[in-house]
């Protein structure tokens, strides 16, 4: 094999991932593929040698294995992404949804009902996702956040059911937009203002689940329920085995 075509297949991924491809690279000689595959390659099916056939021939194969590799590496990938993996993804795209309405609610002109009604029940909604959420995310520092987040809202109660958000017994909220219609439009700004304490301390809290998360998730792929490492391929000792 030319020394291009052995370190095109060797090499993948810049220098951030030299590790990860050493180990798959060491699984498949562990496992004995990586003999089989060399053994294949000089010795075709029809029992001449690879090393005669023409180099455009050799080439070819060798993106073949190339192509091949990326396509396991890929499929490996996509398998650690479990359901954990999912649910803290999911965590983080409930906190930006959530983050997104507080900023509808300061920018809607409240003297337009229908808009701020709109405006309230889109926060309302998204914040009843983000718990939901939190609450299926098997991480300590996920539900440490969320909790803090409840308190938060348990303690401006008050001020929240002046505008028809009421808090169930599960810790969702609820809105009553006949009260919201009643209620002093002013005090949309005084509870979601940019620098009141409740949105302070909601957005600060709900950016830092969504950093558990994110990490959570991050660990989860690194690392299998059994503390094996879970890096793309290492576990793949037949990965060339389709060649021989």
């Amino acid at each position: 094999m030319s020394s291009i075509n052995i370190a095109n297949f060797f090499s993948s991924g810049g220098s951030s991932s030299g590790s990860v491809n050493w180990l798959s690279d060491y699984a498949s000689i562990k496992s004995g593929s990586y003999y089989k595959l060399m053994k294949a390659y000089y010795k075709g099916s029809d029992g001449t040698s690879a090393a005669a056939k023409s180099s455009g021939a050799s080439t070819s194969i060798a993106q073949k294995l190339i192509d091949e590799k990326r396509s396991a590496q890929t499929a490996a990938k996509e398998k650690t992404e479990s359901s954990s993996v999912k649910a803290y993804n999911k965590v983080q795209s409930t906190v930006g949804a959530a983050m997104d309405s507080v900023k509808k609610l300061q920018s809607t002109d409240v003297t337009d009902e229908e808009a701020t009604a709109k405006a309230v029940s889109s926060f309302v909604k998204s914040y009843n996702e983000m718990k939901d959420a939190a609450a299926g995310a098997a991480d300590a520092s996920v539900s440490s956040r969320m909790d803090s987040i409840s308190k938060l809202v348990k303690s401006n109660e008050k001020a929240l059911n002046g505008l028809g958000i009421s808090i169930g017994d599960d810790g969702g909220l609820k809105l009553n937009e006949d009260t919201l219609k009643a209620a002093d439009k002013g005090q949309i700004g005084n509870l979601f203002g940019k620098d009141s304490s409740f949105t302070k301390g909601l957005t600060t809290s709900a950016q830092m689940m969504s950093g558990n998360a994110q990490y959570a998730a991050s660990r989860e792929l690194l690392y299998g329920s059994s503390g094996t490492y879970n890096a793309a391929g290492t576990s793949s000792g037949s990965l060339f085995n389709g060649f021989i």
